[in-house]
C-alpha cells in the first residue's frame, strides 16, 4: 500500500502557501481586528450579524480565491470548480488546519441547469455555500 502523498495535493498545497501569503496575509494583517482573541465582538453586530466591513472582506477573498482557482476545490470542474480528489480534499484541509484561524480557511471552500447554475454560482466566488442540519422532533430556530 501507498502512504504517499499525490503530487496533486503537494502542488496545490504550494501554489495555496504562495496564495495565502500574497492575497490572504496582507488583508489579515489590514484587518487585524477581526482576527483577535476578541474578534467576536468585531465580526457581529448586537443583532448577531456579521458586519458589513467583514462581509465585504469575505467576499474579496472568495472572489481573489475563485479567480486563482481555489475556490470549490472539490466541485466538478464540468461546473467550474477544480475536481480534487478527496484524499487531495482532505489533505488540503489538513494543511490548512495547522495554521491559526483565518481567512485561508475561507479562501477554499465553496461547497441537470439548476445544479449547473447553483455550482457555478458556488464555484465562480459570487455566493456562500452552506449547509444545515436538522432533527427529527426537534425544532430549531433559523434567524435571517
Amino acid at each position: 500500500m501507498d502512504f504517499s502523498e499525490p503530487d496533486e495535493a503537494t502542488r496545490l498545497k504550494s501554489a495555496l502557501a504562495e496564495f495565502i501569503e500574497t492575497e490572504i496575509r496582507p488583508l489579515e494583517d489590514e484587518h487585524e481586528r477581526f482576527f483577535d482573541p476578541d474578534s467576536e465582538r468585531e465580526i457581529f453586530d448586537d443583532g448577531f450579524r456579521q458586519v458589513p466591513e467583514y462581509l465585504e472582506l469575505k467576499a474579496t477573498i472568495r472572489k481573489r480565491a475563485a479567480e486563482a482557482g481555489f475556490w470549490g476545490l472539490n466541485m466538478p470542474e464540468s461546473v467550474g470548480g477544480r475536481g480534487v480528489s478527496a484524499l487531495t480534499d482532505a489533505i488540503v484541509a489538513e494543511y490548512l488546519a495547522d495554521d491559526p484561524p483565518g481567512l485561508h480557511t475561507y479562501a477554499v471552500r465553496g461547497a441537470g441547469a439548476d445544479r449547473r447554475r447553483f455550482c457555478s454560482t458556488a464555484t465562480n466566488g459570487s455566493a456562500n455555500v452552506t449547509s444545515s442540519r436538522s432533527w427529527p422532533g426537534r425544532r430549531r430556530r433559523v434567524s435571517r
